[in-house]
């Protein structure tokens, strides 16, 4: 008698089975849709108290962004050029890109969508400026850019913050020590927060962690600190994902970099991360829904 070949017993034995692997994984899907939908509409996010931007440093940081181009030899009356034509072009390709809503990531899109909402803000002028200076950044030496970042820091340092801890901490491993180091890193913060340049910081401490470090049973020690009401953060984002720019409008980025500068023995490395200060559900994130971005500074202590 006749035989099934190999290929009949494939079609007839092996693919019901997966037919009905697809089927089985296509309900699946949508009951997790549906499952995800229903959650959305019956539980609405946990959303946190609005943390208002911060005010009064604009003038400040800018002044401090001027001395160091000048100090790095840039090119004012082709910035104040650049600038303009940014401040007047800017808007109208903002809000194209905005209508168009093609994003290369969903950060990009949303920050783009609030930051034209409110171009009256402080963050769209230092976006129009720093753009200005990145772009002539970019066709000179690398040394320049370095030189700008580290007179902006200075600048800032030996002015609006001149209330910050002369001296920055002495990174030795001691219990006594340790706390002197947490005691002028929030003292440092809190001098961010009086001059405006954000509006909560908060320095999480893990006293386990510490207490280990402090006794010699580790060579590193991690200390987030959490920073809300940054006014400039739409511009920082939007330039670090259009460009490839070498400076940012990042005061209080700059002033710790300058000020942990002199800290020793040992050194101070420092880590920033942006986040979402809460949930979004998938409705949320498909539309590129913007909530307020939270900032993390990660300084990691090596003794």
């Amino acid at each position: 008698p006749a035989r099934a070949g190999p290929f009949i017993s494939f079609l007839t034995d092996i693919l019901p089975v997966r037919e009905a692997q697809r089927t089985v994984a296509k309900i699946d899907a949508e009951l997790r849709d549906g499952v995800n939908r229903f959650t959305e509409v019956t539980i609405s996010p946990i959303k946190n108290p609005v943390v208002p931007d911060a005010s009064g440093a604009e003038q400040a940081v800018l002044l401090a962004g001027e001395e160091a181009a000048t100090a790095a030899g840039l090119d004012r009356s082709q910035i104040a050029s650049r600038e303009a034509e940014l401040q007047d072009k800017e808007p109208g390709r903002l809000r194209g890109r905005a209508e168009a809503g093609l994003f290369e990531t969903e950060m990009l899109g949303s920050v783009t969508y609030h930051l034209v909402a409110n171009l009256e803000k402080p963050a769209f002028k230092a976006y129009c400026i720093w753009k200005a200076y990145g772009e002539v950044l970019r066709g000179v030496e690398p040394e320049r850019a370095t030189k700008f970042r580290r007179v902006f820091g200075r600048r800032l340092l030996a002015g609006l913050l001149k209330d910050i801890p002369a001296q920055p901490p002495q990174i030795k491993a001691s219990p006594s020590q340790a706390a002197l180091i947490i005691s002028q890193l929030q003292a440092a913060f809190d001098a961010f927060i009086a001059a405006g340049l954000c509006t909560k910081a908060t320095l999480q401490v893990d006293d386990v962690l510490v207490d280990i470090w402090a006794t010699g049973g580790s060579l590193e020690l991690v200390l987030p600190v959490l920073v809300e009401g940054d006014p400039l953060v739409d511009a920082q984002l939007l330039l670090s994902e259009e460009t490839t720019t070498p400076v940012l409008p990042d005061p209080i980025q700059a002033a710790l970099v300058s000020w942990l500068e002199e800290a020793g023995p040992g050194y101070v490395s420092l880590q920033t991360y942006y986040v979402n200060s809460r949930w979004r559900g998938r409705t949320e994130y498909s539309n590129m829904v913007y909530v307020p971005k939270q900032r993390l500074f990660q300084l990691t202590l090596h003794r």
